[in-house]
């Protein structure tokens, strides 16, 4: 039935933090100075141990890329990226190559492997220590006359007074006089970056940077606020994100105030930094005010807001931005028609969508990523046909299919239930030479266990062991999944067994599927023993986990037990859903306690889950249990203006003695 592979490196290496399987070499890192939005990152030339998820198109401050998130194969954390393509000649030295994130590594690896530590230097200079208060510090000057006072040692300097702003500022100046310093922009930032963490000195930063940016050596602003945004990355100064945007718009406005303008580098730098906060509507605003102000935005610009507008469902000003943009004959690229595709696709309609696409195709810029955008939609809608003939077209136009096509066009067919062409699309994918990856396998045994071909899913997972690509916790929950759907619980459950000894970390939904599984089969003794070993491994259950048991204990007519559970649930502070509302009232229905039955549908009630209510009412009606006058208040008197004429069925349904004559009144 195969297992799951996972490959041990022997030398010094960077493992994933959550479950500590190995990822890549020491000797493997390219180079330290990448940075993501988590912290410090490190370009690989090679990995282990990860799989790949879907290409598309990134905007990252070194232009635009095409990669592919890449993820442990053992607990599914998402690690970092492949580049797979770079559109600037100058980066074309990535594709291939992998990023991972430093906040995916533990904080102790192999000696030869830890992260740099802040640098120190306290050998080379000495606070008085006399002077405890920060306001009252003195310094004196280094002894040793060897060492040489260059940017790097006044860097590490200054950090090593990095919780101590005053001492860094007469550090700073004290560095100034002396002869052979050159005031570099770095140091400059870092000893901002220190000054700006106290509310004591924001002032004396302001001052510092007033004097910096208006001097004629200083840079330009566009090239201080990068320097700025690398120190902070650099040097750990990233504290809570909407700090760095208060810091950041504060650097911009003392810029303003000096008689530097904000440039259009520098404002579209905030905006991307405002969308990556959350607050779409400052970077709208920021849009406008630089519009208002003469800047003309380009097509960087755009992409950025067009972007977040369309991950955030505001399609309506993305639509408009679009427009706009093409009304200044800035022609929009293939990765600003993509993401208005994908939004169309999520927030609003097909139509809109194909309407974006077919202009893409007209202009000439759609690219293979904007067919699958579509083919993904059809081929989920189980609309085959449809995405044939776009696979038709997009061969007709040279555009040449990738791995992500093929899947797409695999999981229709499997979608509709036809393995047949399921498994043709997969041999003439293998024939163009293209190597499936996991998802690829995973679709198709998806679509062999829904398609109750139990024996050929195991196949495809033997050959996908066999062709070396490491089953994820995707793949191995779909196995699980078909396993106790086929009515072969214990399988699964013995096979979650195997993959946990070689290392995998399940999660909840893998004991969640096992558990249902059993209770399915009536077997409520098992379902409690994968629920103990669930608890043992610190996997915390949620509110499946406990419908599923509560629904057990109510079949197996074990009301006590179903009732323990449902305690134990809610001063977890779970908090409680329909499903294990019915599935309670269900057990007491069946036990004819009506009273109890009751209560229960009244406090479902009192939730606000009317549209639940109105339906499980309905089945204690066809179950022979009439609820009483308090419920038929409590039905109608929390009821919404949409909800008005279910609520008079249910009266009407229920007979006309039982409806109270305050009750019709208010619902005419």
């Amino acid at each position: 039935m195969g297992r799951l592979f996972v490959t041990t490196l022997e030398e010094n290496m960077y493992s994933c933090k959550h479950c500590r399987t190995h990822l890549g070499l020491v000797d493997d890192v390219i180079s330290k100075s990448f940075h993501c939005r988590h912290g410090k990152a490190y370009l690989f030339d090679k990995v282990v141990n990860v799989t790949l998820g879907e290409q598309e198109e990134r905007i990252m401050i070194t232009g635009l890329h095409t990669v592919a998130d890449i993820f442990c194969v053992s607990c599914g954390s998402n690690v970092g990226w492949k580049y797979e393509a770079a559109h600037e000649k100058s980066q074309k030295y990535k594709e291939g190559k992998f990023i991972l994130e430093s906040s995916g590594f533990p904080e102790k690896i192999a000696p030869k492997s830890d992260f740099p530590g802040k640098p120190t230097l306290e050998n080379e200079f000495h606070e008085n220590p006399v002077a405890s208060d920060p306001n009252q510090g003195e310094f004196a000057a280094p002894t040793s006359q060897d060492s040489e006072l260059t940017q790097t040692s006044v860097i590490s300097t200054l950090l090593s007074h990095k919780s101590k702003p005053y001492s860094a500022v007469k550090y700073f100046k004290w560095a100034e006089r002396e002869r052979g310093f050159v005031r570099g922009v770095d140091a400059v930032c870092v000893l901002l970056h220190i000054l700006m963490g106290s509310p004591n000195t924001q002032e004396r930063a302001k001052m510092l940077l007033n004097q910096y940016v208006s001097g004629d050596s200083g840079p330009v602003p566009g090239v201080f606020v990068d320097h700025l945004v690398d120190c902070a990355k650099r040097f750990d100064f990233e504290l809570e994100s909407q700090r760095n945007m208060v810091e950041a718009t504060r650097i911009k406005d003392g810029m303003v105030s000096c008689g530097n303008p904000i440039n259009l580098v520098v404002a579209t730098s905030l905006m991307k930094g405002y969308c990556v906060q959350g607050n779409l509507e400052s970077a709208l605003a920021l849009f406008n005010t630089i519009i208002e102000d003469g800047l003309t935005p380009n097509r960087v610009t755009y992409a950025i807001l067009i972007e977040y507008c369309c991950k955030n469902g505001n399609m309506e000003k993305a639509y408009e931005l679009y427009k706009q943009m093409k009304h200044m004959d800035i022609l929009p690229d293939v990765f600003i028609v993509n993401y208005l595709i994908r939004g169309f696709l999520k927030y609003r309609s097909f139509e809109d969508a194909s309407k974006s696409f077919d202009e893409a195709v007209e202009c000439g810029v759609a690219n293979v990523f904007s067919y699958n955008n579509i083919l993904s939609w059809l081929c989920g809608k189980g609309k085959v046909s449809e995405a044939c003939s776009l696979w038709d077209k997009m061969m007709s136009k040279g555009v040449v299919p990738n791995v992500v096509s093929y899947n797409s066009k695999i999981h229709g067919y499997c979608r509709i239930g036809n393995m047949e062409h399921a498994h043709s699309v997969f041999v003439e994918m293998l024939k163009r030479g293209l190597k499936p990856n996991d998802v690829t396998y995973s679709i198709l045994i998806n679509g062999y266990f829904k398609n109750s071909d139990v024996g050929r899913a195991f196949d495809v997972f033997d050959d996908m062991v066999a062709a070396k690509i490491s089953p994820t916790g995707f793949t191995v929950g779909i196995v699980i999944d078909g396993l106790c759907k086929a009515g072969r619980t214990s399988e699964a459950s013995e096979m979650l067994k195997k993959i946990v000894a070689r290392g995998f970390v399940p999660g909840c939904i893998s004991y969640n599927t096992i558990i249902d599984g059993y209770i399915k089969e009536g077997d409520i003794n098992s379902a409690l023993a994968v629920y103990s070993k669930m608890c043992e491994r610190e996997v915390s259950p949620n509110v499946v986990t406990y419908t599923s048991i509560i629904n057990g204990f109510c079949k197996s007519n074990q009301i006590d037990m179903a009732l323990k559970m449902w305690n134990e649930m809610k001063n977890k502070g779970i908090e409680v859903d329909v499903t294990a509302y019915s599935a309670l009232i269900d057990g007491f229905c069946k036990r004819r306690d009506m009273r109890t039955a009751r209560e229960l549908f009244s406090e479902l009630l009192q939730e606000g889950n009317l549209q639940e209510a109105f339906r499980l009412h309905d089945e204690m009606l066809d179950k022979g249990l009439v609820p009483d006058d308090n419920t038929y208040d409590t039905l109608v008197l929390r009821c919404w203006c949409g909800f008005i004429e279910a609520a008079a069925a249910c009266l009407v349904r229920a007979g006309p003695l039982l409806v109270p004559i305050h009750q019709l009144v208010s619902l005419e």
